[in-house]
């Protein structure tokens, strides 16, 4: 239920992240390594981000997932220069492996048939595990005054 529109996720690593649904248009994940990403249910949403993470997640039950505005090949070396700004030696090294594939190839959006990401629907029981889990994981997350 993440609110990921727009964002400049080149060369992340997002390996058995759970993004199901996650609004995530428009956004850029050129050289990301989505290997096991959960975009089940993902895409362009039908909810606001002023909802809460069970209504979102509720929202998008049997909704499948839609990647058809999202960016995974294809950017000019001028955009990958600036994404480099602020890094370390070592993670511009990285990221660069990373786009090498990518810089100056035509822009392309939609996912590669192998890129490993679980896409689809979800079901009510599987929304309801998420949201268990998300509210075991606030739950002990440590406040201010702790």
């Amino acid at each position: 239920g993440a609110n990921l529109n727009s964002a400049r996720l080149q060369g992340a690593t997002l390996t058995v992240a759970h993004l199901h649904s996650a609004n995530l248009s428009y956004s850029h994940m050129q050289g990301a390594n989505l290997k096991k990403a959960n975009m089940q249910g993902a895409g362009t949403q039908g909810w606001v981000s002023s909802m809460d993470f069970a209504e979102r997640i509720n929202k998008s039950i049997g909704k499948e997932s839609d990647l058809s505005t999202e960016s995974f090949g294809g950017i000019r070396k001028l955009a990958a220069d600036a994404l480099e700004e602020g890094l370390s030696d070592e993670k511009v090294t990285i990221l660069r492996e990373s786009l090498r594939p990518h810089i100056d190839k035509p822009f392309s959006l939609g996912l590669r048939a192998n890129s490993g990401v679980i896409i689809g629907s979800y079901t009510k029981e599987e929304s309801e595990k998420w949201i268990a889990e998300y509210e075991k994981a606030i739950s002990e997350v440590p406040t201010a005054d702790e």
